[in-house]
This record gives structure tokens, sequence and C-alpha cells, in this order.
């Protein structure tokens, strides 16, 4: 679904969630708001029956939570970030999930909850939303090293029974195989190498069935980005393959994607005897997001220096608590040398002066006896 069409359906929900607080049609606060939001960062309403807030402009810093279908956020937000550098600070931890499109109503989900609709009353994603996010990102987020965090925990967000903010219709992509669905975002493109087995630039040879898979024989001359176990020899006679089904023919349905003389982006990994690919895209030059990944790919160990989102700002505490441990570490072998050398000078200086005094014995000579 395109930004647009999500914006104008996310819209049209606002508008009605407008009405309902302005007609007062829905029911009174202890039944909207009958789970405990003190969980999720909302505070006791004050004695007017209101938190006290106030309405910015969605910055450009926060791009991705923009043309969502409305221009203004609340602050405090939902996580209750108080002010605005604080809320951009937090937000970028999360930016590597919504590129890597694990799900598509991820930046809607995340959007409410940093930057949520300023309203005369605090408006939450449904647990329906959060439901849907969670199953299709979870995975990933386990593949960078982290669990769901406690603080988006689904059944502390209202039901759909309550006022709150519902996944947006997503138009169904029939018939297009996995491979071709796989996000060509940075964070996706990053994602995808570092889970696959081989990953080339090729140029499509010939496209023909082969007992159930879509057989893609590419053109001698590829990039390899990454090898793995594969030598020269097989690299040269290399040919992908991608499961055909009933709902993903890719002779039919990609015919424009895989086709001869294409230049594409292949990942995959070697089964028994076939390169099974899982990640099939138009190689993309001009693209900032491919010029990005494929600068990285070319670093040593470039999985290893993956940013993974900083969700509980565990690099950073941890870089900082090595620092400081290196700095004490380096100050207290400093003070140990010191106090070593001045030992030895002290020590050297004492036998110096035992060996002078025995000297000075030694030379003095008793007077004759008479």
């Amino acid at each position: 679904m395109t930004a647009s069409s999500q914006g104008g359906g996310l819209y049209t929900a606002l508008l009605i969630i407008l009405s309902t607080v302005v007609v007062g049609s829905v029911a009174d606060d202890d039944e909207v708001y009958n789970h405990d939001m003190t969980l999720i960062g909302e505070n006791r309403w004050d004695g007017i029956g209101m938190e006290k807030t106030h309405c910015i402009d969605t910055p450009d810093s926060l791009d991705m939570c923009k043309d969502i279908g409305y221009s203004q956020m609340r602050l405090p937000n939902l996580l209750d970030h108080s002010s605005l550098p604080e809320v951009i600070q937090q937000f970028s931890s999360w930016r590597h999930l919504i590129g890597r499109k694990c799900s598509p109503h991820t930046r809607l989900f995340l959007c409410s909850l940093f930057t949520p609709v300023c309203l005369d009353r605090k408006i939450f994603p449904c647990r329906s939303l959060c439901n849907l996010v969670k199953d299709s990102c979870e995975d990933i987020m386990r593949q960078w090293g982290y669990p769901w965090p406690a603080m988006l925990k689904c059944d502390k967000f209202p039901s759909q029974n309550d006022l709150c903010i519902d996944s947006q219709h997503i138009d169904a992509e029939d018939n297009i195989c996995q491979p071709c669905k796989e996000p060509d975002t940075f964070e996706g493109l990053v994602d995808s190498f570092c889970r696959a087995g081989a990953v080339f630039r090729v140029t499509v040879d010939s496209v023909n069935a082969e007992n159930g898979y879509l057989r893609v024989n590419f053109m001698r001359k590829k990039r390899a980005y990454k090898r793995g176990s594969l030598v020269k020899k097989q690299i040269r006679k290399l040919a992908g393959y991608i499961p055909v089904t009933n709902k993903c023919d890719c002779a039919k349905n990609n015919a424009s994607l895989i086709a001869p003389k294409k230049r594409l982006l292949v990942m995959g990994r070697m089964e028994q005897d076939k390169f099974l690919l899982f990640f099939v895209s138009p190689y993309q030059r001009k693209s900032e997001g491919f010029r990005a990944a494929t600068k990285m790919w070319k670093k040593d160990n470039p999985c290893k220096s993956w940013a993974i989102p900083d969700v509980y700002n565990r690099d950073k505490t941890e870089k900082k608590e090595k620092n400081k441990t290196d700095k004490k570490r380096n100050r207290n072998d400093k003070k140990n040398r010191k106090k070593k050398k001045r030992r030895r000078k002290k020590k050297g200086s004492k036998k110096r002066n035992k060996d002078r005094k025995k000297s000075k014995k030694g030379n003095e000579v008793s007077p004759p006896s008479q």
C-alpha cells in the first residue's frame, strides 16, 4: 500500500474519532480507559479531567511519521517522552524496523505512540494493530538479538471496542512470489544479506520451468557480494531456483522482472544442488538505499557492524561502561608503573649509598703501630 493511501485511510479514521469525541457519543472516560494505562505512560488526569499537553508540527527529523493523516503531534507523547529531542532520539532506535518492512502496519503503530495525533484526549493504537505488527516483526527482532519490548506489550493497549487507532486496509498482493516481495530498503537489503548464503548481481539469460521450480539461468559474468561456500566453477554455472505454487507463478506474474537481459540482485542459499532464491530485486544502482547497502557489504564483517535497533540503549550503555572501565584500568596501570619506578629508584639509591659506604671503609688505612 502506498503512503498516500495509508494516510487517507488514517485521516478518515481520525475524523470519525474526532467527531465522536466532540459529540460525546462514546462511553465515559472510565469505560474508554478501563485498562491500566499507567503501564504505557498514561498519567492520571488532573482535576479538570484532562492532562496538560501541547501540540507541535511534526518535524522533518521525524519524516517517517509525516503524511499519515495529520500534521501535528502531541507532547508528551504516549510513551511519556516530554520533549521533542527525546522523541527524536528514542524514535531513531526504531527506524531500522520500519525500514525492514516486516509489516505494512509498523509505521502506523509506532507513529501513533511516538507522534500521536493531537486531540483533547489520548488515542492509543488498538490491541489488534499491536498484535499484527508483533506477529510479523517479532522474529526479525529476535534475529537482531532483541525480544519484543515490555513497553509494547499488546495486552496493555485498548481493544477495538474502545476508542483507538485500528489497522488500515491493505490491498492484497496476489500471486507475487515471496522472493519478489522482500523489501529493497537499506535495512531490508542488509538484513537479507546477513541471512543469505550467497549474494550476486546477475544478468538474466533465460527462464524455464523445471520440476516445480522456476529456473532462472544467469549469464556467466556475475558480481559476487558474498560467495559463501561456492567456488569459481560453481559460480560460473550457477542458476537460481524459485518454487512455483498455485499462489506463486513467477513466470506469469513476474515476467517483466525476471526476463532475459534484466539485471537483478539475487540472494539465496544452497540446498542440495540448487541455489534457492529468497530475494530477487531489480538492480537499482541509482537508489540511495542500494548504494549505501552495497558499500557496507564491501567492509570486513559487515553483519557484525550492522547497526541493530538500539531498543534498550544496550550497546551505548555497554560501550560507555567499557570505556569507563578501560580508563580506570589505564589510570591504575599508570599509577602502578609510577610506584614501581619510585620503588626501583629508591632501592637503587639505597644500594648505591651502601656501596659507597663499603668503599669508603675499605679505603681507610689504619695508622702503623710503633
